[in-house]
């Protein structure tokens, strides 16, 4: 018999968390992109996205943590629409 088995301690490894609604996934180019905002602005990013965690997505590159990101409407918004948080 074989198992495959996936251990997660507690504070190793450093992460950037965003919600699964604020990843846009493009599977015709194997791609994805986020929406960050920047002086009351949309700014697209290309990241790549690795396991989903708890209705979170880990964002492997493309994102720094702390940037605020858009989580909703993103179908609407494009690079420098005007913004404001809610």
């Amino acid at each position: 018999m074989f198992a495959t088995a996936r251990v997660l301690l507690p504070g190793t490894e450093k992460a950037v968390l965003v919600p699964r609604t604020a990843v846009l996934a493009d599977p015709n180019a194997d791609s994805a992109q986020a929406f960050v905002i920047e002086d009351g602005k949309a700014r697209v990013r290309v990241v790549r996205i690795g396991e989903p965690e708890n209705g979170l997505v880990r964002i492997a590159s493309g994102l720094a943590g702390g940037e605020v990101v858009v989580a909703s409407r993103l179908e609407q918004l494009y690079d420098g629409a005007a913004v404001r948080k809610e």
